[in-house]
């Protein structure tokens, strides 16, 4: 069949099939950015799906708005405080066919996530330091020092866990995620409690392995995200006012 003739499927993230459509079709729609270049798509005649940015005759469009994204990307310093104001359900991809979802993104890789690990061990740091002092106090005041010692530990374990399960499950992200620009993800696109305390529970036990694991999984993930089936990825910083438009 001649290549003007032969039609394409395309699919979206969510595994919706748009088509069959022929190229100059699937050509405008990469051109008007509603394709991006992790979307699929295969012949009419093939079973083989492709990426969209391995189609050969959308591979220089998608290029090219590659291209003009990082142009036009920000400063680092303008990233950091643009992801540090805003809350991670305002930080949206969109392909202009369906809403994001965790195939949208792609995974955070080792060095993102030990620049996000340090940072939130900095807040844990800190944390420590107020128990401490706070402890110290009751220690002056009378408080028994091994009382004030164990109370510590349990105020700052307590604290520690809630500090991660608390800014995952209904933020969907530690401080440290929200400054280098990562975001938790699930399946089922919410992450709740029950997961965000798993993910916490799986940093506590396993921080130290986290690059280690990362290497050695097919899926490229770290123990806590198995743990608490959640993917740790990239994102970009979508305002509300921008979503609205």
């Amino acid at each position: 069949m001649p290549t003007a003739e032969r039609r394409y499927i395309l699919k979206a993230f969510d595994g919706e099939e748009f088509g069959p459509v022929d190229q100059d079709c699937l050509m405008r729609w990469a051109e008007n950015g509603r394709i991006t270049a992790y979307c699929e798509i295969r012949s009419t005649l093939l079973p083989r799906w492709e990426k969209a940015k391995d189609v050969s005759f959308l591979r220089d469009i998608i290029a090219q708005q590659q291209t003009d994204e990082e142009e036009h990307a920000p400063s680092v310093l303008a990233k950091i405080r643009s992801r540090a104001a805003l809350r991670a359900n305002k930080q949206e991809s969109r392909s202009g066919l369906t809403r994001a979802k965790v195939q949208d993104y792609e995974l955070a890789g080792i060095p993102q996530r030990l620049a996000s690990g340090i940072s939130d061990i900095v807040m844990v740091f800190v944390f420590a330091l107020c128990v401490y002092f706070m402890m110290a106090f009751f220690v002056n005041a009378g408080l028994d020092p091994d009382v004030g010692f164990y109370l510590g530990f349990i105020v700052f374990y307590i604290g520690l866990v809630m500090y991660f399960a608390w800014t995952v499950a209904f933020q969907s992200q530690t401080i440290g995620h929200r400054v280098w620009g990562l975001l938790l993800l699930s399946d089922e696109e919410t992450v709740f409690l029950g997961r965000g305390f798993l993910f916490s529970l799986g940093i506590i036990l396993f921080w130290f392995l986290t690059p280690f694991a990362m290497y050695i999984t097919p899926s490229g993930r770290a123990f806590q995200d198995l743990l608490s089936g959640t993917y740790v990825v990239k994102t970009r910083v979508v305002s509300s006012k921008k979503r609205r438009k």
